[in-house]
């Protein structure tokens, strides 16, 4: 059987992983596993049901870097597996609220995996991690703005999945480049505004189209920003046939 010596190997090193006394061993038994999947591709979904139980407990008991590692491979064995991940969504998804806070950076990574491995059927975990990220946008604290940039383009990945949450995004996208930014705040101005302007080629932002120009327009000020804010303006506009005023003379 073309399964025989795949199995032995997964039972291997499912047996590394789940005895404690050589966690100095399981980072490599995890890479191992990966790397064996990456060469069977589909063919490894049938060990899914062996692997996964270990490897979510693995995420729960190890400590905080080894998390790091572990929600990084979670990414790897979703874009290998594609939608084939869906019937342990629910416990990943326990996952990603319970250390959101802790490991944002690789959990947005992984949900942007997912969302590209599910596609549309990705919309039943939207009011699980929308809140998640709409926190961070709001947020005051100087440690959010790096979250805050990488967060623009996890929005850019959900696309149009974001139909149903225009309400609270562009608003909340648009409140990131209204405001006066000190110069180190200008890079989430910037990621606000080009996050912005690519929504605009997959949602039908119509109704948003005052409430973005005008700030957007205001914000051509400093001159390291008239660029992104002229070609986000530009695509605005294209997308809505002109409806977007020009953007040479900032308001």
């Amino acid at each position: 059987s073309d399964e025989y010596y795949p199995n032995c190997a997964v039972n291997a090193l499912l047996t590394i992983l789940r005895d404690p006394s050589l966690s100095p061993h399981h980072q490599n038994a995890v890479v191992s596993i990966m790397y064996m999947f990456s060469s069977l591709g589909l063919r490894c979904v049938p060990f899914l049901a062996q692997i996964m139980p270990s490897l979510l407990q693995l995420v729960r008991s190890s400590e905080a870097r080894f998390k790091e590692f572990l929600f990084q491979q979670l990414g790897v064995l979703v874009t290998i597996v594609k939608q084939h991940i869906r019937e342990y969504l629910g416990e990943i998804f326990k996952l990603v609220r319970e250390y959101w806070n802790a490991h944002m950076l690789n959990i947005a990574t992984l949900v942007e995996k997912v969302a590209i491995a599910l596609n549309d059927e990705f919309v039943t975990y939207m009011p699980i991690v929308m809140p998640l990220i709409l926190t961070v946008f709001h947020s005051e604290q100087p440690s959010s703005r790096k979250k805050t940039i990488r967060l623009a383009q996890t929005l850019e990945v959900f696309g149009t999945l974001l139909d149903d949450y225009q309400h609270v995004v562009i608003p909340a996208l648009v409140r990131l480049f209204e405001i006066e930014h000190p110069e180190e705040d200008l890079d989430v101005a910037v990621a606000a505004i080009r996050c912005v302007g690519r929504l605009s080629t997959k949602l039908p932002i119509h109704d948003f189209m005052a409430r973005i120009i005008h700030p957007l327009l205001r914000t051509m000020d400093p001159t390291h920003l008239f660029t992104v804010v002229n070609s986000t303006n530009d695509t605005i506009s294209r997308e809505f046939g002109g409806a977007a005023q020009p953007s040479a003379v900032p308001l």
